[in-house]
């Protein structure tokens, strides 16, 4: 009974620390539903080639922000190019004896970028346009001395310009296929085609599948949703009555991967029927890849640069072989590949050239603050590909206030903020920009307080009495069993 006693004391202690800890996260100032939206990190224009002796006598960053991309709803609305854009203005300077023509490249942003994260997910509801769509903008791009220039599209592999490496990213945007320990253009690819027959539907069969070669990938062809389950390198298909199943195997032949059939996708639990192999088609990895462009999502994506991005990706989810279904494949590549505007510049020896790049703003909105906060991020870091690097000059054109920077020095200007440096700075640069200058969240410190203190009278009102009582029952039963020594056992 006092056991009985002592375990509902628990619980309701329990009880009471979990809807008091629920009551005491502090609440968002306008909305319990959007609380975060992820924009898009810049990032500067490039070289592709390390030894060209072009340098930069000066850039200048201007950010014009005059308006911030949510409505009413807190929705991320259309850009346009008044009201939130970044200008990067280079200017080049040949100190040779003769013209260069220089190869430049602007990464852009993925075609994830612009999207609202609602909670942590992506919500396509809520917002009117993607990044992508907004780049294909006439008010976007490169140009020389105010003209523009012709520019190509390009795509690499990539989650999102926040991991950017200059040096990783920048192999991945080659011209010819690029270099892996595993996976190359002349690289053996099977494709098995199996019959499943004779299968007792009770039993729940499967095709369970275990590479005998590390350094393959073996990938479903079965439609979507008919994938039971992928633990490390072994996969297992549901096999729904009489059906033909197909099994790719990148880097070996059927005899790298045979599939048993099996219960639940246990192969020590063999079911009822049998599988047989129908055929078995040869190619190459570089014939393969290109049979699936289709799924890239790019429809201007070039097969090299697909090859490459696809390559990437599979590199980078299975270093070490394993199993996956076509959707596996390529959704790395279909959520977040790297966009690129690739153009040429020729600089005359001893010229001086301006070479400009326009592309829209998309901020990271937190909407726990009030008011919002906008975070920018642009990336400084590549331009030390540059030969030479001479002074920086950031401009931020705003009404808003700029309530946090990680580069010091920054000077209230006519228009909003200036800052000027000698050589390129140590690190990016971030900024926070909002509609007040002591944004923050609502009540954080009180309910910090009040947390400290609810938990202070839990400790009081319900834990010291438990554990005084607890002390006191087993002081109780100690004395009980030191009265009566014989109680329970056997008479001699």
């Amino acid at each position: 009974m006092k056991t009985s006693f002592l375990h509902k004391s628990i619980s309701l202690l329990l009880t009471v620390c979990i809807l008091s800890a629920v009551f005491c996260i502090p609440a968002s100032a306008n909305s319990g539903i959007y609380s975060y939206w992820r924009g898009l990190t810049h990032a500067g224009v490039m070289l592709t080639d390390g030894n060209c002796p072009i340098e930069v006598t000066h850039e200048k960053l201007t950010l014009n922000v005059r308006e911030f991309p949510i409505d009413e709803n807190y929705r991320i609305v259309k850009m346009t190019p008044s009201g939130s854009e970044m200008i990067a203005e280079y200017t080049l300077y040949n100190p040779s004896d003769e013209p260069v023509t220089a190869r430049l490249v602007f990464p852009a942003g993925t075609r994830s970028d612009g999207k609202m994260e609602v909670n942590g997910l992506f919500s396509g509801a809520h917002r009117s346009e993607s990044y992508a769509d907004t780049l294909n903008s006439e008010a976007y791009g490169a140009s020389v001395n105010g003209d523009p220039v012709e520019t190509k599209t390009r795509y690499t592999f990539g989650t999102a310009l926040s991991d950017f490496n200059v040096r990783r990213d920048m192999r991945l945007l080659s011209d010819d296929p690029i270099a892996d320990s595993f996976l190359s253009p002349d690289l053996p690819v099977t494709v098995c085609t199996y019959a499943a027959s004779g299968l007792d539907p009770d039993e729940y069969p499967t095709a369970a599948l275990t590479p005998a070669n590390d350094r393959v990938i073996c990938m479903s062809r079965l439609a979507e949703g008919s994938v039971l389950h992928i633990r490390k390198k072994t996969a297992s298909w549901r096999l729904y009555g009489e059906i033909d199943f197909s099994v790719t195997v990148i880097g070996g032949t059927e005899k790298d991967a045979v599939p048993v059939l099996c219960v639940d996708g246990i192969p020590s639990k063999p079911a009822n029927g049998k599988i047989e192999l129908k055929s078995a088609e040869k190619t190459t990895y570089a014939e393969f890849a290109q049979s699936l462009i289709g799924y890239s999502g790019v429809p201007d994506i070039t097969p090299t640069d697909w090859y490459n991005a696809l390559t990437a990706s599979l590199a980078a989810r299975f270093p070490q072989g394993g199993c996956c279904t076509l959707a596996d494949m390529t959704e790395l590549f279909d959520v977040s590949p790297i966009r690129w505007y690739d153009y040429e510049v020729t600089v005359g020896a001893g010229e001086t050239v301006v070479n400009t790049v326009k592309a829209p703003l998309y901020p990271d909105v937190d909407s726990e603050y009030e008011p919002n906060i906008f975070k920018y991020t642009y990336l400084l870091s590549p331009a030390a590909l540059w030969a030479d690097f001479g002074t920086l000059e950031i401009e931020i054109n705003t009404p808003y206030y700029l309530t946090k920077s990680n580069q010091k020095g920054f000077e209230k200007a006519e228009n909003g903020y200036r800052l000027t440096r000698d050589g390129l700075p140590k690190g990016e640069l971030k900024i926070t920009l909002a509609e007040s200058a002591d944004a923050k969240i609502p009540y954080a410190g009180a309910n910090a307080l009040r947390t400290l203190i609810i938990y202070g009278l839990i400790l009081a009102v319900f834990v010291v009495p438990i554990v005084v009582l607890f002390l006191i029952i087993r002081s109780f039963r100690k004395r009980k069993k030191t009265a009566d020594p014989g109680k329970g056992s056997f008479s001699q």
